[in-house]
């Protein structure tokens, strides 16, 4: 505060004289150029109750944001991160003292943590997307009494409207357990889930009421079919980011270059991946797949049958800053994909214990000048190269690829049994 009283203090010396007013109009000029020269930063905290799909959400639009050449900054909660390097939460500190010093050590960390992942963000120059795996107000969900919370927002010096001020846009995420679709404790798919389906819809009813008073709130129901709820927070997204093609049905089409080679604009602006997609059981319903941005020039490159470039390019330390690790869970009887962020380490433990060969597709990243998305790829296993672009429907192909004879548009796979013939054909399939 003493920095900020002699800054406007020297600024109210100088508007006292012409020379001063000059500096002063050059000072305001300045921190507006600086303010302009900083990446566009959007804030969106996914809250809701248990089962309410946030861990393959995030996962998912971390993966189509990234292509698209945006940061995504995933923050992560911040209870488990305490919980689960100690003895956890202790049952004997509800209500009391200690449960008070607990809200306000969370509160604290929160915010800091939220501050940091910010100015992190800043330091790169693209546009940069924070994801919050819940936010600051989510902590009002899980304390006992008001009066604890209150205390830690005294405590923290903040009031719940400047927590709300904090983030761009809240999507609350419904829980499955509201209309009884909902699986917990021993014996069920999620062994560790430790609240009861009432307890549940409850909590999502209370996440809901803590956000209600943000003005970008977006409420995205429970859906039948998950794909359903992944189209409504793209949908939202695409709204708010200006991007195309994060919402909306897309196909698939194989295609050849009119030329010899994808033009030099289109490589300019481009970016280039190697998903590895490993199946885990005979079924291949289960997978890890990594993400391994490449340079484009390897990916124009590597579309000849005897290239070495992408093995080269895989095998060198310095993209392990650019990988990106899921596991993923395909689910038939609710037709949709469980995706979880893992880390490198985690990856190759697994990836050591299967039986099953890798699939590497190497994908060409790029937007039209309506700002359409494509993504063309190939898969670096087969003995011939043939393109397949994944555009939405409604596209035009880009003027310099043309259909394949004979060759039709078909759906993007979704689901499982969709995917079946080609998945045994690839190894491929929607994952």
């Amino acid at each position: 505060s003493n920095l900020t009283d002699k800054m406007g203090a020297a600024e109210l010396d100088m508007s006292q004289t012409p020379r001063g007013a000059k500096r002063a109009r050059e000072f305001e000029t300045q921190e507006k150029a600086d303010v302009a020269a900083r990446p566009r930063q959007i804030s969106i905290v996914l809250t809701g109750g248990p089962c309410s799909g946030k861990s393959s959400i995030m996962a998912l639009i971390r993966d189509r944001l990234s292509k698209r050449d945006m940061q995504v900054v995933t923050v992560p909660e911040y209870a488990t991160h305490f919980f689960a390097n100690s003895d956890g939460f202790q049952g004997e500190w509800v209500g009391t003292k200690k449960e008070e010093d607990l809200q306000h050590v969370f509160l604290n960390y929160q915010i800091m943590q939220e501050n940091m992942f910010r100015d992190f963000a800043a330091l790169n120059s693209k546009t940069s997307v924070l994801l919050l795996d819940r936010g600051t107000l989510d902590q009002k969900v899980f304390t006992s009494d008001v009066k604890i919370w209150e205390a830690a927002l005294k405590r923290n010096n903040v009031t719940e409207h400047q927590l709300l001020e904090r983030y761009d846009m809240v999507m609350h995420l419904g829980t499955c357990a509201k209309v009884g679709d909902y699986e917990w404790g021993p014996g069920s798919n999620n062994p560790g889930r430790y609240h009861s389906p009432e307890e549940a819809a409850r909590l999502d009813a209370v996440c809901e009421d803590v956000y209600k008073g943000h003005k970008q709130l977006r409420m995205v129901p429970y859906c039948k079919f998950f794909e359903d709820k992944v189209e409504l927070v793209m949908g939202y997204l695409q709204d708010a980011l200006h991007v195309d093609g994060l919402a909306g049905k897309r196909q698939r089409v194989t295609v050849r270059l009119r030329a010899a080679a994808v033009p030099p604009e289109v490589q300019h602006h481009a970016q280039a991946f190697v998903i590895t997609s490993t199946f885990l059981d005979e079924a291949m319903q289960n997978s890890i797949r990594r993400r391994v941005r490449i340079g484009v020039d390897c990916w124009c490159e590597g579309m000849r049958p005897e290239s070495l470039s992408i093995d080269e390019a895989l095998a060198k330390d310095c993209l392990s800053q650019s990988e990106m690790f899921e596991e993923r869970e395909a689910i038939p009887e609710e037709n949709y994909l469980a995706r979880r962020v893992i880390s490198k380490v985690q990856y190759h433990k697994i990836a050591v214990l299967t039986r099953q060969e890798p699939v590497d597709r190497c994908v060409l990243s790029f937007q039209d000048q309506s700002g359409s998305h494509y993504e063309l790829f190939y898969i670096k296993n087969s003995a011939q190269r043939e393109l397949v672009l994944d555009l939405t429907v409604g596209s035009s192909l880009p003027d310099w690829l043309e259909p394949e004879h004979s060759a039709r548009a078909k759906p993007h796979p979704r689901w499982p049994e969709e995917c079946a013939q080609e998945a045994r054909v690839r190894k491929l399939g929607r994952h």
